[in-house]
């Protein structure tokens, strides 16, 4: 059986760049236990059972050195956006249905 939604072909597609992900609800709570993704990527059969056992679930990534990703979060209430001065080498950013912002840029492992 193929992905049964556009999170779960996002999710497939995720794996196969590297990014560790995880499926939530629309509360943006985590459908299953994730630290263990913060050291190990999800395989396209886990991806496929999760979607599987929750059809309506999202989709979020685990963000840090496991998939070199970085987002901060701005939520706005009100005023001017960007908040200015602002400056951040993203590589995206995503406006969020509530009129935020998720900027994402490359995590840079320290350690």
């Amino acid at each position: 059986m193929g992905p049964t939604s556009e999170c779960h072909i996002a999710a497939l597609t995720a794996v196969e760049v590297g990014l560790s992900v995880i499926p939530v609800g629309l509360d943006k709570k985590p459908l299953v236990p994730w630290a263990e993704f913060q050291t190990r990527r999800a395989t396209a059969a886990e991806v496929d059972k999760w979607f599987s056992q929750f059809p309506g679930a999202n989709l979020a990534v685990v963000t840090g050195a496991i998939s070199g990703v970085l987002v901060v979060d701005f939520d706005t209430v009100g005023g001017d956006w960007p908040p200015t001065p602002f400056e951040m080498p993203t590589q995206v950013v995503i406006k969020t249905p509530r009129g935020g912002f998720h900027y994402y840029a490359k995590h840079i492992n320290q350690g």
